[in-house]
Parts: C-alpha cells; structure tokens; sequence
C-alpha cells in the first residue's frame, strides 16, 4: 500500500492565500489540488490524503466523486 500526501504545500500555496480573495481566484486555487495531484493520484491500493480546506461542500463532493468513480473507500474528518 502505498501513501500519497497532498496539500497546499504540496503545490506552494501559502494558507493565507485564501484569505480576502474573491471567489474565483479560490475556484482556480482548488482546481490546482484537485485537477492534477489528486487525479493521478486515485488509484486502487493506494492510500491518498487530501489536507486542504475543506469548508466547500461541491469540493468535498467532487473528491467523494473522484473516488468512487474508481470504486475506492471515501473518508472524510474535520478537526
């Protein structure tokens, strides 16, 4: 089994980049983690750990997608 870790220091985003930011420029921050690291990543027998924000349901939903779009196990914990 084999563990990937993805996050925003995975792509060089600084956290604060979030902050007082219109709603596009997050759209395409979030994009950023998803469209590629997360995509190649999926895989049977692979372990994938997403640590992003995760406060938007269709982006949690997206990933929940992406997942069982490859017949995987989907978890997801806020702390």
């Amino acid at each position: 089994l084999s563990v990937a870790v993805l996050d925003n220091d995975t792509l060089n985003i600084d956290r604060s980049s979030y902050n007082g930011m219109y709603s596009d420029r997050k759209t395409s921050l979030r994009n950023a983690l998803y469209s590629c690291p997360v995509e190649v990543n999926l895989a049977q027998k692979k372990l994938v750990i997403v640590d992003s924000l995760n406060y938007i349901k269709g982006f949690r939903y997206q990933m929940y997608c992406a997942a069982r779009g490859i017949k995987v196990c989907v978890c997801t914990m806020s702390f």
